[in-house]
């Protein structure tokens, strides 16, 4: 069972999450092309070891967004620290929005 326990964070903290995340991200060119934009927010298992797993979709905007969301967040090959609750490691439940927006000039 999985349940709500003191936050998941990333092994690394949240600033090289971060910078993981904008360094690896690609706007897709059909996006691009077409104006797509929004937050995509990724789910994911984060298991008491604090190895990700379960990856999905939770909030889409367009298929390439989604996808292009997805294959970042799955590719982070760094562990998490696993939440806790009553002092014992355990399953939770991560959220990642990540957000497309293009720049005006």
């Amino acid at each position: 069972m999985i349940r709500k326990a003191c936050p998941t964070v990333p092994l690394y903290g949240p600033g090289e999450w971060l910078s993981y995340l904008n360094s690896n991200l690609r706007y897709p060119d059909e996006a691009v092309n077409n104006g797509l934009q929004g937050k995509v927010i990724i789910s994911m298992v984060v298991n008491e070891d604090g190895h990700p797993s379960d990856y999905a979709v939770f909030q889409k905007v367009a298929p390439s967004l989604d996808q292009e969301a997805l294959r970042v967040v799955s590719s982070y090959e760094h562990l998490f620290i696993p939440a806790e609750k009553d002092g014992k490691k355990v399953k939770s439940l991560y959220m990642s929005p990540i957000i497309f927006k293009m720049e005006t000039n």
